[in-house]
């Protein structure tokens, strides 16, 4: 959750819009929807940006394409796969994602096939050149499509997946494609449950038929993507708890044992002048050897098992030696924890009793 996104969050709202197929056959009707859309939003008070875009920050991928630039003859079984998404003008900077050089869409640029592209994007297609008003076109030229013109390097984010960054990422305009389902994102300049109602009633302004889910905070949306993960971690430290309590308790109760069963031999010793500080050592030396093998055999079987775990870590290598130290040191600690349990009620025995039984 802490890792950098590539954009921002904050006073940021989505809602997912399903278009009628009865109603929304072609692009052409689709636009000019969303069009409408937009211009209304942009009315409301405390409004600051209002973008469509094909696919909603962090919720997947739905489109992927071939990428064949200029010159380039290669089968298209060998050309690049870009993630492609289709994104009105504010889009970027209602996500505040980073322009490197060049420049936005521009509503007036309605009708025209441009393109804004990630650094990966730009330095895999054309490496050591300047991608600006570069043109590329997609999958098999022999389709007559008109080419792309790059006007836009964006920087590098995460909006497919947190956990790595975005593959080669291409950004056209809506009105080059649209999709029956597509997603609103909007940033205000006031708190995101205040706008909720006002974004469904704007939708049933330009069309009442059209259905519209429920309206969700952009965070909430970035930490439900992290749900899974989320839950596997919660499940992994309740059995680790779970585990390090059973360890704790299963040398406490070891250890009570032998106290008891020494019970005579550690009176006599205190008869004899034993001060209690040798009572702890000799308790804890029955009950922290066993500790620290069982530390070096957890650590071994844990390296040995690295791999695979590997695909669960993130940001973290599975010999990390500080995370296996940091273990070592916490269950050594809590084995002494359950030793010097016992250990206090051995030193706290008296010896006139024992010797009277004795």
């Amino acid at each position: 959750m802490s890792v950098d996104r590539g954009f921002s969050v904050e006073r940021t709202i989505t809602a997912t819009v399903d278009l009628p197929m009865e109603s929304y056959r072609d692009d052409q009707r689709r636009a000019a929807f969303y069009r409408e859309v937009l211009e209304r939003m942009d009315r409301l008070p405390g409004m600051e940006h209002a973008a469509v875009t094909s696919v909603l920050p962090l919720t997947g991928d739905s489109w992927g394409d071939m990428a064949r630039v200029a010159g380039d003859t290669r089968p298209t079984t060998q050309l690049p796969l870009e993630s492609f998404r289709s994104v009105s003008p504010d889009y970027f900077s209602t996500l505040h994602l980073q322009l490197i050089s060049g420049q936005f869409f521009r509503q007036s640029d309605w009708g025209k096939n441009l393109a804004l592209v990630s650094e990966k994007t730009a330095r895999a297609l054309w490496p050591g050149k300047d991608p600006l008003g570069q043109q590329f076109s997609r999958g098999d030229p022999d389709k007559g499509e008109k080419s792309f013109t790059v006007i836009g390097v964006l920087a590098n984010a995460r909006t497919i997946s947190l956990a790595k960054p975005d593959p080669m990422m291409i950004y056209v305009p809506y009105w080059y494609r649209t999709e029956p389902v597509a997603g609103l994102v909007v940033r205000t300049r006031q708190l995101p449950s205040e706008m909720g109602d006002a974004i469904r009633q704007t939708i049933w302004s330009v069309d009442r038929n059209v259905p519209v889910p429920t309206v969700r905070a952009l965070g909430s949306v970035v930490a439900d993507s992290v749900a899974n993960q989320r839950f596997e971690m919660d499940l992994l430290l309740v059995f680790a708890v779970s585990a390090l309590f059973l360890a704790g308790l299963g040398i406490y109760g070891v250890i009570t044992y032998s106290v008891v069963q020494r019970h005579r031999e550690i009176g006599l010793r205190i008869a004899l002048g034993a001060h209690r500080v040798s009572v702890y050592q000799l308790v804890l030396r029955d009950g922290i050897p066993p500790v620290a093998a069982g530390a070096v055999a957890g650590v071994a079987v844990a390296f040995a098992c690295g791999r695979l775990v590997r695909s669960l870590l993130f940001q973290v290598s599975p010999y990390d030696p500080v995370l296996a130290a940091g273990a070592v040191c916490l269950l050594i600690a809590i084995g002494i924890t359950a030793c010097l349990l016992p250990a206090r009620r051995a030193a706290s025995v008296d010896p006139m009793r024992v010797l009277r039984m004795e």
